[in-house]
């Protein structure tokens, strides 16, 4: 990420300080590959699940996963439909961080590590 282009990194600085907080904090486990489509940055969860994932391509985005957020956080997840206004589906792209977006994600990642599961 961090050879990313200037118009890239406005959208990318701030997901990858999330995450790495997200990681110091002890939430969340960080992984970064590059595949022939461009790097992505897992945020994993224990139990290698992601909540979410960072994507820089021909362009950048957050990926959402509707299934892990059902399972494990599925109380942020109405939260957070509310700030993208959408629902959340399964690989569902952000492109623009509205405001509280970073905190309600944080908060989902907080909900997951309680490891109460849904039914």
């Amino acid at each position: 990420m961090a050879v990313a282009s200037a118009d890239h990194r406005i959208f990318l600085d701030p997901l990858c300080d999330w995450a790495s907080q997200l990681e110091s904090s002890g939430l969340a486990t960080l992984l970064t590959y590059r595949g022939s489509y461009g790097t992505v940055l897992r945020v994993y969860m224990p139990g290698d699940m992601s909540l979410a994932t960072v994507n820089c391509a021909a362009t950048s985005s957050m990926q959402l996963f509707k299934s892990v957020f059902d399972r494990r956080a599925p109380v942020a997840k109405t939260r957070i439909e509310q700030i993208i206004g959408m629902p959340i589906g399964q690989g569902t792209a952000i492109r623009v961080l509205s405001d509280g977006l970073l905190e309600a994600l944080t908060a989902a990642y907080k909900e997951a590590a309680s490891g109460k599961l849904a039914t």
